[in-house]
């Protein structure tokens, strides 16, 4: 296996401001000066693949292949979150996490996220790049 001291039921977590760039304003995802469900990814996104790279041997990445997320409630720029990321699966390559964000003691976004570990450079050659 491309990786090392991974299982089941390990906790990443990570705290956010929610800065003016990630609001729905910003992101023309809405006319709010909210945090933005695209912000949302991009932190959960951010934090599996830096969470996990440290348990992955040289020459392979992760990449990810689905976000299905419930965004449930609003936090307004400069306000704090907290991302928690539980390893639900793991098989092989495949990746899966249990995603909770909350804001305070507030849920307010439940999902999943699957990533994939993959050979970097064998991945790289069947793009166009």
């Amino acid at each position: 296996m491309p990786y090392n001291d991974l299982s089941n039921g390990m906790m990443f977590t990570g705290t956010y401001t929610v800065k003016e760039e990630w609001t729905a304003t910003a992101m023309e995802s809405g006319e709010t000066d909210v945090l933005s469900t695209t912000a949302l990814i991009l932190t959960i996104e951010k934090l599996a693949f830096s969470s996990l790279m440290p348990h992955i041997e040289k020459g392979y990445t992760t990449v990810g292949t689905k976000v299905h997320l419930t965004h449930l409630y609003p936090i307004n720029k400069g306000e704090t979150f907290r991302i928690e990321l539980l390893l639900s699966k793991i098989s092989d390559s495949k990746i899966e996490f249990s995603i909770t964000a909350k804001h305070q003691s507030k849920v307010i976004a439940l999902g999943i996220h699957k990533r994939r570990i993959v050979n970097t450079s064998d991945f790289l050659s069947r793009t166009s790049l």
